[in-house]
């Protein structure tokens, strides 16, 4: 049976209805994903660039820390690492492997 074409229509707004909060949530989360990577690379950068900038400056090393980060996310294992700064707080990172 044929719908007169105002029903036709009506049906037919209905269904796209139906489907935006579905499309709607695919643009957010799918379509504006780089976007959102992006926002979040960008300020992860900025923050990096700044605090490395203050620790330079204060004559304060990361060197050793960031070596321990790269032994255990890269290689698998980190030795047991003493670190002395801020007037000789220590910081104590043990020894660690990936799957610990």
């Amino acid at each position: 049976a044929m719908l007169p074409k105002s029903q036709s229509h009506a049906v037919a707004d209905r269904a796209c209805w139906r489907q935006l909060p579905t499309a709607f949530v695919h643009l957010l989360l799918v379509e504006c994903r780089h976007v959102y990577l992006a926002v979040m690379c960008w300020y992860h950068l900025l923050n990096t660039v700044n605090v490395r900038c203050s620790l330079i400056q204060h004559h304060i090393g990361t060197r050793v820390v960031e070596q321990y980060y790269v032994d255990l996310f890269f290689f698998g294992h980190a030795r047991e690492t003493f670190v002395e700064f801020n007037k000789g707080k220590p910081l104590l990172l043990p020894e660690k492997g990936i799957a610990d």
